[in-house]
C-alpha cells in the first residue's frame, strides 16, 4: 500500500510540476485550492483538487520556487545600469513586494505616482529583503491605482525583460502582449 501512495504522490508531483511549468498558477484560498486552469491546457487527470496539505505545501514551493521565479532586485539593477532609470522593490501590504520605477508624477488629484510598476512577488530574506516573484503572476503597469490595465507578463519573461517592459511603461509604448 504505502508503494502504490509514493507512486501516487510521485504522480502527482510531476504532472503539477508540468502544469505550473506551462504556466498555469494556484490561487490560494484561505480553506481551498484553487487551481487556475485555462480552457487550452486543461488540468492533467493526476491533479485533481482536493488535495492532502503535505502536497499542497509542495505545491506552493514549486510554485515559488520553480522555473518562473525572477528577482526583483536584479530586475532593479539592470533598469538602473541599462536604462538609467531609478527604482526600487517596496513590501505593499502583507509581505508583497513591487517594483516601482521612474519618476514621480503627480496625478489629477495632487498624490505622486510613479510612471511604472511591477508585481506582485514576495520577500525571500528578513526586513522585506530578497524580492521574488513568479512571472506567471507578474503584471506590469503605470502606478494608476487600476485604471489602465496592466500587461499580465509572459511566465518565459526573465529580469531582463520585465526591465524593458517597465521602460517601455515609462516611455508610453505598447507593452507587448
Amino acid at each position: 500500500m504505502d508503494e502504490q501512495k509514493i507512486t501516487d504522490e510521485e504522480r502527482f508531483k510531476q504532472a503539477l510540476r508540468a502544469w505550473i511549468a506551462a504556466g498555469h498558477r494556484l490561487v490560494e484560498t484561505w480553506s481551498t485550492v484553487d487551481f487556475d486552469a485555462d480552457e487550452r491546457y486543461p488540468l492533467p487527470d493526476a491533479i485533481k483538487p482536493p488535495i492532502s496539505l503535505d502536497d499542497w505545501f509542495w505545491a506552493l514551493d514549486a510554485h515559488y520556487n520553480g522555473p518562473h521565479t525572477i528577482d526583483l532586485d536584479k530586475v532593479c539593477r539592470i533598469l538602473k545600469s541599462r536604462y538609467n532609470v531609478a527604482s526600487y522593490v517596496e513590501q505593499t501590504g502583507g509581505g508583497c513586494a513591487t517594483i516601482y520605477a521612474g519618476a514621480r508624477i503627480p496625478d489629477g488629484d495632487g498624490e505622486e505616482r510613479f510612471q511604472a510598476c511591477a508585481g506582485p512577488g514576495w520577500f525571500e530574506g528578513p526586513g522585506w529583503s530578497n524580492g521574488r516573484a513568479n512571472t506567471a503572476d507578474l503584471s506590469v503597469g503605470p502606478d494608476d491605482d487600476g485604471q489602465a490595465d496592466p500587461v499580465v507578463a509572459d511566465p518565459d519573461w526573465d529580469e531582463q525583460r520585465v526591465a524593458l517592459e517597465i521602460v517601455k511603461v515609462i516611455i508610453g509604448k505598447k507593452v507587448a502582449s
